[in-house]
């Protein structure tokens, strides 16, 4: 009987040490849900802040904050394609960045070249295509302005009887794209629609197209 009596006390002993266990695991357990649910929620309010202060800076100026670097890199790689700008090429030079078009190897279209310019200059330009070969040493200009036709900004050349004889020394292909690296650097350094080119004050006569008086556009 008095045996009995202690496996009962055993008995209760274990079972009360069973629940009392599981009762701490439980706690853990929901103790570590409530962790998890706060954290959801802490997550939550600072997506809201970031979603809120971008919705701000939108509604402020019409455009999301970016930084200053990736704007100006933005802008410099989307600027026009038919005028020169301003370029930073490091060490404190700044100089005039420009697209420049040379007759290619077989002389059936034109290469792009871009350069940087110490100004833009009609000399600065025409000094570079005698550079990249694209007009004969010892051609210059003796007058550039820019002008108003129809309407538009027009540019008006007149260049020294060099290029002339350069122009006739051509056959048809060369002489067209010899004339169309003038015409096309040109409109596009200075980011017009036309330009008319004179050679000593004279009207420009090539022989395959004669007599040039009028104002010319873009080669293609």
């Amino acid at each position: 009987m008095h045996k009995k009596k202690i496996g009962i006390m055993l008995l209760v002993l274990v079972l009360a040490f069973v629940f009392t266990a599981c009762g701490r695991v439980n706690e853990a357990a929901s103790d570590v849900q409530v962790a998890d649910e706060v954290q959801q929620e802490i997550g939550a309010e600072e997506n809201n802040r970031v979603t809120e202060g971008a919705e701000v800076l939108e509604e402020e100026d019409g455009t999301t904050d970016v930084s200053t670097d990736v704007r100006d890199a933005v802008g410099d790689c989307c600027a026009s394609d038919n005028q020169a700008h301003e370029v930073d090429a490091g060490a404190g030079w700044a100089g005039i960045g420009t697209i420049i078009f040379i007759p290619n190897s077989d002389v059936s279209g034109f290469d792009e070249v871009y350069v940087e310019l110490e100004d833009l200059t009609a000399e600065n330009i025409i000094d570079t295509l005698i550079a990249h070969g694209a007009l004969p040493e010892g051609l210059y200009v003796l007058d550039f302005a820019e002008v108003e036709y129809n309407g538009q900004t027009a540019l008006e050349l007149d260049l020294s009887a060099d290029f002339e004889n350069y122009l006739n020394s051509r056959g048809s292909s060369g002489e067209y794209y010899a004339l169309g690296s003038v015409v096309n650097s040109f409109l596009s350094a200075f980011g017009s629609d036309s330009i008319r080119i004179t050679v000593t004050g004279e009207t420009l006569e090539t022989g395959h197209a004669g007599e040039i008086p009028g104002f010319m556009f873009r080669f293609e």
